[in-house]
């Protein structure tokens, strides 16, 4: 298993507000952006310098809030070449399975799990 690229990604109760402070107290500039069915802000990309960050909102599921919810507001995303041989050895290690193993619309394989004292990862693969 090699990694490609590993990726923080932050979630913010207020994504829209999140993404106009990184770029303007940071600097960052915007690659991606994604909306859910309402116009909200869902999803970001950007670019700080030559580092990539991730923030977004939580979404529907209750694992997920922004920093003070006391839930998982933070993770690591890492690319991998074999995402599907790293799930396989990560769940015979005690990793508690957070997203199982699946296809997602914009062409990564992933999946997501907690390790053994809480941290939160998110593997992906592209798909050719």
């Amino acid at each position: 298993m090699v990694a490609e690229q590993a990726i923080p990604y932050l979630l913010y109760d207020d994504a829209q507000a999140a993404l106009d402070w990184v770029v303007e107290a940071l600097g960052c500039t915007i690659t991606d952006t994604h909306l859910d069915k309402s116009g909200a802000l869902f999803h970001a990309d950007v670019r700080l310098g030559e580092a990539r960050i991730m923030l977004g909102a939580p979404g529907p599921e209750d694992r997920y809030g922004g920093p003070g919810s006391g839930r998982i507001h933070a993770m690591v995303l890492v690319y991998v070449t074999d995402v599907d041989a790293l799930f396989a050895r990560v769940t015979t290690h005690g990793a508690t399975v957070l997203a199982e193993l699946t296809d997602t619309p914009w062409g990564d394989r992933t999946f997501g799990i907690c390790d053994p004292q809480g941290q939160c990862w998110y593997f992906h693969a592209r798909r050719t």
